[in-house]
């Protein structure tokens, strides 16, 4: 079988097809937790929105193939299994149904509602420190900006299919201004 996907690649029929077939594109992990306990369903949600795995079903989530989503997911199936439940990870391409594009469009839907939650973050607390007015709010303000880059690097370590949305969230985004107030133009 694999000298025929390397046949058709040799003869550059269809090669984009080809290739395809020859490389998985995706990682699919199917889980079934326990009802309980009720932690353990938390905890591998949070873990699986932390790696950047979307749902396709309510227990199917897809990585993008990659060395690292491998370890990520394999941890996440370590996790679901020894809590008593049952994890199955796959390599896959979609052949029906959905589609690659379908997907990424998917990962950058949920980016897209990452950023634009952290913009509406960045934005309200630029607004709350113009109208503050106290001791110490600069050292708070160095803090709450410290927060807001490291969810930025979070965010942009999970952003795949890079989108528009990252454009304007970059590290330094926003500043402390000479008076004490957080500035963003976000």
């Amino acid at each position: 079988m694999l000298k025929q996907k390397k046949a058709l690649v040799s003869k550059g029929r269809a090669a984009k097809v080809a290739l395809a077939l020859v490389e998985p594109r995706w990682l699919l992990l199917f889980h079934q937790i326990p009802p309980n306990p009720a932690y353990v369903r938390v905890k591998v949600g949070r873990r699986l929105a932390r790696v950047g795995a979307i749902a396709l079903k309510n227990s199917v989530y897809a990585l993008p193939r990659s060395e690292g989503a491998i370890e990520d997911l394999q941890w996440v199936l370590r996790e679901v299994v020894g809590s008593g439940g049952e994890a199955t990870l796959c390599e896959a391409r979609f052949v029906d149904g959905l589609s690659d594009d379908e997907v990424v469009r998917r990962f950058q839907d949920a980016r897209n509602d990452d950023y634009r939650m952290l913009s509406d973050e960045i934005r309200s607390i630029a607004q709350g420190s113009a109208r503050d007015e106290g001791g110490g709010r600069s050292d708070k303000l160095k803090a709450e900006l410290a927060r807001l880059e490291r969810r930025l690097d979070e965010i942009g370590s999970i952003d795949f299919f890079r989108r528009s949305w990252s454009r304007g969230l970059q590290p330094g985004c926003c500043e402390l201004s000479a008076s004490g107030s957080l500035t963003s133009d976000r």
